[in-house]
């Protein structure tokens, strides 16, 4: 049931809330700390100029090298996919849209996408893999949607530094949950290689009707029902396997139904980790941190293929006169 515009925005009344654990069956567990505040500073903002979009509030960009542009479950994550924004909105941009980096100089936007617009201050950018500046104040269009770009003024050493204050609250490999670009704070440590799943909450046997033989998996788990809405949902129950195998600490994939990448690749079966690599599932993206190895993985993170929204139609041909 939905409620009309003036009744919404009424402060007397609320629109009605639905419990998601009681249309599911059972409760889920949910770790609050999943959703708490972002513990490294921003180092820019994109805020929405579109209709509409000024309550949306900015979005903030906590890494110095981003993928911007709608998640697609069958494509890698990305680390910006602006889930607050419209359908005809997200349908115009691709899946990635822009790449965001930052050097010494200030900041570049590479463009991804060869059918969605993009426009820097109304220009139209067209050479796709050609580094553009990108400067405080600048309007960039991704699709059909406007955004204020805005720095923060945050140093790169300050946000380095940040980030290394979090790793150093762990001895051990652990993983780190990203979000917009940068370790969130939330983290788990692997412990001496006990293998650790990675998932939502399991329901117990009886929970639901012709579960009571449902085996409950005894394994150690981290458990992401807290993450939000949009991201839990393209998470498995148990979605892949941490494990310390031979001396290397390895992933595997345990889920049929939602994939799991490691540096932005698909992965089909048991890989090695490297310390800084960026493990995904589904759209949450997880960094593996070895605090007695590199900081950053030798291996290069993968842009995925840009998906063609075009409808594949042929060109139209001129209808014979008749006679």
């Amino acid at each position: 049931m939905t409620t009309g515009q003036d009744e919404a925005s009424s402060p007397q009344h609320k629109p009605p809330t639905i419990d998601l654990d009681v249309l599911r069956g059972w409760r889920e567990d949910r770790d609050p700390a999943l959703r708490w505040r972002h513990q490294l500073p921003a180092l820019a903002q994109l805020i929405p100029l579109g209709p509409g979009d000024e309550n949306s509030g900015p979005i903030d960009l906590h890494g110095p090298d981003l993928l911007l542009g709608r998640f697609q479950s069958h494509y890698a994550p990305v680390d910006v996919g602006f889930r607050q924004l419209r359908d005809h909105q997200l349908y115009r941009m691709g899946a990635p849209h822009v790449h965001l980096s930052q050097d010494e100089q200030g900041w570049l936007v590479e463009v991804l996408s060869p059918q969605a617009k993009t426009m820097i201050n109304d220009r139209m950018v067209s050479h796709l893999h050609d580094d553009q500046r990108l400067e405080g104040g600048d309007i960039l269009t991704l699709g059909v949607t406007r955004f204020e770009f805005r720095p923060t003024g945050v140093p790169l050493e300050r946000w380095t530094a940040a980030r290394g204050r979090l790793f150093e609250r762990v001895a051990e490999p652990s993983l780190f949950l990203k979000r917009h670009g940068g370790c969130c704070g939330p983290f788990i440590g692997l412990g001496e290689g006990a293998p650790l799943t990675l998932g939502r909450s399991f329901p117990r046997p009886g929970t639901l009707p012709h579960t009571d033989r449902w085996p409950l998996p005894d394994e150690r788990r981290w458990d992401l029902s807290g993450l939000f809405d949009e991201e839990r949902k393209h998470i498995s129950f148990r979605h892949a396997r941490v494990a310390l195998k031979k001396g290397q600490w390895t992933i595997e994939p345990l889920s049929s139904r939602h994939r799991t990448f490691v540096n932005r690749i698909g992965i089909s079966g048991t890989i090695a980790l490297q310390s800084g690599d960026e493990i995904g599932l589904g759209s949450v993206l997880i960094r593996f941190h070895h605090p007695h190895r590199s900081l950053e993985s030798s291996r290069p993170r993968h842009v995925p293929t840009v998906v063609d929204w075009s409808e594949g139609r042929p060109p139209s041909t001129p209808t014979p006169e008749k006679k």
